[in-house]
């Protein structure tokens, strides 16, 4: 250390009130947390500390001996205090919007000598851009909170979806069974798959049916407020936060279901509550120190591999195997290609009550839906043939009123050569074709994949042959 360094540091180590040096109370000020600076009765800047390079963008040193005017005539932060002060007489606390975009709250207070006469104003300036985020934040949380509420008087169960798949009649048999009982679920698969779906059918099904069904998507809710969200908290537990406290997410489901959605997105610390919830049914809300209990049945969902995130360390091994009792897989859309078509109609269906349209597709827009993978799953679908309803006039759509992506596809396979290019097979073979084949196989889809043609044509050729079959039959 240079000998200067430690003359300076001796100094500032040995600070009596006696010997309290201009530097030494300098260093003070310039490390508060809060902006200090003082004006004289005309309102020309005495002193100000470092913080106000924070505030507005300008080293304390170009403001000192500068007037109140400076700081609004140049920008640099708006209204000015100084002048209510000056009529007022009494100490003014009000905000300030700065340069750098920040949001300050300014304490001013004037001081008098003994005769009653200004002699100056020491104001106290705060950063509270956080806490109005935060506040703004738990306002549309509380939003969300009421929304909740309404859904709970007032959710109607949409109609099932007409699903055709082996994959999904199992995961809905599953989840028949187990709504009958209490324990635990967990739903696994990708993005967009109806694992949101599920959750309420599961609950729907169940004895709870009438009660709460909480949805929390983890992934949504920053974390920082994640387990106010759930666990709620008690009055004064954080600057900002309301000062009757707030009942958390986990209170309002009590007696009925809480879903965790995109559970794997939780912040660890937030686990070992959750952990606590399943066991104990319990909880204690965030600065509060009474516990409550609950009776819920919680439901988790994620699109992520928890045992990796186990091995990583960022996922409680302990929470993954409680919430592992029952599991349940949504395959993705592509490997269960018999459900398109039914999801397709109901869409459609949902859709046209909605806007009031009339809208269908042609055969050939059916089959390149079919075909197309679906990256974004149920999801996709649904938003997809939504906005063709809004964006086309048109009442019936075909190929080439399909987004780009679904095309593709069908234009592959258009200029791949057939095995016969030849022969044309009659209407007639072809029908023989698919009757045979559908004896074979047993399924509309396969035949549809050996074929290479449409599921919704191996459809209505089988519906129509089983009509005439039994026409014939009652006469």
């Amino acid at each position: 250390m240079k000998k200067q360094d430690k003359q300076k540091y001796a100094t500032y180590t040995n600070v009596t009130p006696e010997n309290l040096s201009w530097n030494a109370l300098k260093m003070i000020l310039d490390n508060s947390f809060d902006e200090i600076y003082v004006l004289d009765r005309a309102g020309k800047i005495l002193y100000v500390n470092n913080v106000s390079t924070l505030h507005y963008g300008i080293l304390a040193d170009e403001l000192i001996g500068k007037s109140y005017l400076y700081l609004k005539e140049n920008g640099y932060c708006d209204p000015p205090v100084f002048p209510i002060v000056l009529k007022e007489k009494k100490t003014v606390v009000m905000e300030q919007k700065t340069k750098t975009g920040k949001t300050i709250t300014v304490t001013a207070t004037p001081v008098f000598d003994t005769d009653g006469e200004l002699q100056m104003v020491v104001m106290n300036s705060r950063d509270i851009s956080n806490i109005l985020r935060l506040k703004q934040q738990l306002k549309l949380n509380i939003k969300n909170q009421e929304k909740y509420k309404d859904a709970m008087l007032h959710h109607q169960t949409e109609k099932e979806f007409l699903f055709q798949s082996d994959a999904m009649q199992m995961c809905y048999a599953l989840a028949d069974r187990i709504s009958r009982f209490d324990s635990g679920v967990l739903i696994l698969g990708d993005s967009g798959t109806g694992k949101s779906f599920l959750a309420r059918y599961i609950h729907h099904r169940s004895k709870r049916r009438n009660e709460p069904f909480i949805t929390v998507n983890c992934a949504a809710i920053p974390k920082d407020l994640l387990e106010s969200e759930l666990f709620g908290y008690a009055k004064g537990a954080f600057s900002g936060a309301d000062s009757k406290g707030k009942q958390g997410l986990a209170a309002i489901a009590n007696n009925g279901t809480l879903f965790l959605d995109e559970i794997g997105e939780m912040p660890y610390n937030t686990q070992a509550k959750i952990l606590r919830l399943v066991q104990d049914h319990a909880f204690i809300p965030l600065g509060g120190t009474k516990e409550i209990s609950v009776d819920i049945k919680l439901i988790a969902a994620t699109n992520q591999n928890l045992e990796n995130l186990v091995e990583e360390g960022s996922f409680r091994k302990d929470l993954y195997y409680r919430l592992n009792t029952i599991k349940i897989e949504i395959p993705p859309l592509k490997e269960r290609r018999e459900d398109i078509i039914p999801l397709i109609y109901f869409f459609l269906t949902k859709f046209n009550k909605k806007y009031k349209t009339k809208t269908v597709f042609t055969e050939e827009a059916l089959t390149a839906m079919e075909q197309y993978d679906w990256p974004g799953n149920i999801r996709e679908l649904e938003h997809i043939i939504e906005r063709m309803i809004l964006i086309n006039d048109k009442e019936v759509l075909g190929l080439p009123d399909l987004p780009q992506e679904l095309r593709r596809e069908k234009e592959k396979e258009t200029t791949l050569p057939t095995e016969d290019p030849l022969h044309i097979p009659s209407k007639e073979e072809e029908k023989r074709e698919i009757i045979q084949n559908y004896i074979e196989l047993k399924s509309t889809y396969k035949v549809a994949k050996k074929m290479n043609i449409s599921q919704s044509k191996v459809a209505r050729i089988i519906k129509q042959h089983r009509e005439q079959s039994d026409s014939v039959f009652r006469s």
